[in-house]
């Protein structure tokens, strides 16, 4: 995961920055707290900030229910860490 991202080729990895919200959702059930919580920090897409990639961990973290604490504060940190890159 950490090799994935690559400033010199940003048109090749951007049209994977939507799919990656789409995403988390599916990893959030089907995996552990340990990979999920890797993957959200080592894939957040943060080399080209939209104001829709924010929206779009708001509305994550708006779906989740308050018995997933866990999801809900790493949308917030994610949330937070694209608005201060940005």
């Amino acid at each position: 995961m950490a090799g994935f991202y690559s400033w010199d080729q940003l048109a090749l990895v951007e049209p994977y920055f939507e799919k990656y919200y789409e995403v988390l959702q599916t990893l959030k059930e089907l995996t552990s707290s340990i990979y999920l919580e890797t993957f959200f920090y080592q894939m957040l897409p943060r080399m080209k900030i939209s104001d829709s990639h924010i929206v779009k961990l708001v509305s994550l973290k708006q779906e989740t229910p308050d018995n997933e604490q866990m999801f809900a504060s790493m949308l917030q940190d994610g949330i937070e860490l694209l608005i201060r890159s940005k």
